[in-house]
């Protein structure tokens, strides 16, 4: 799947990220599927509608900016809720966007989401 860039609105690059992830609340966790990330914050779907505002726990496994150079990021965060919009398709299944900002990103969590990002918008040798 091509890699497409859009920009939010908090000027922060976005990269389409197609992967798993586990969003976890006081109720239990439930998985869900990355559709893009940026530094800060990603945009997912999901089985369940949350409400705005609401405070969930992100569990992402993101391999490293450049292979074999450093470990895979075990991204653990915590973020709120800025957006959730049911998705029409013909599954019968009802899904969920939901766009999280995160609220407790470290800084060395932040760098390595920084570099991985940057990875992603370069342009693949020829």
């Amino acid at each position: 799947m091509p890699t497409v860039h859009t920009k939010d609105r908090r000027t922060s690059e976005r990269v389409t990220f197609p992967t798993p992830l586990v969003l976890t609340v006081p109720e239990g966790s439930e998985p869900a599927a990355l559709r893009n990330l940026s530094v800060a914050g990603i945009s997912c779907t999901t089985g369940r509608r949350y409400p705005e505002m609401a405070q969930i726990r992100i569990t992402l496994d993101l391999p490293s900016a450049k292979s074999g150079e450093e470990p895979p990021l075990r991204l653990e965060v915590t973020g709120v809720v800025v957006r959730c919009r049911p998705l029409r398709h013909g599954t019968g299944r009802r899904r969920f966007e939901i766009a999280l900002y995160f609220t407790d990103l470290g800084d060395n969590a932040r760098l390595q989401l920084e570099r991985i990002v940057r990875s992603r918008l370069e342009p693949s040798p020829s």
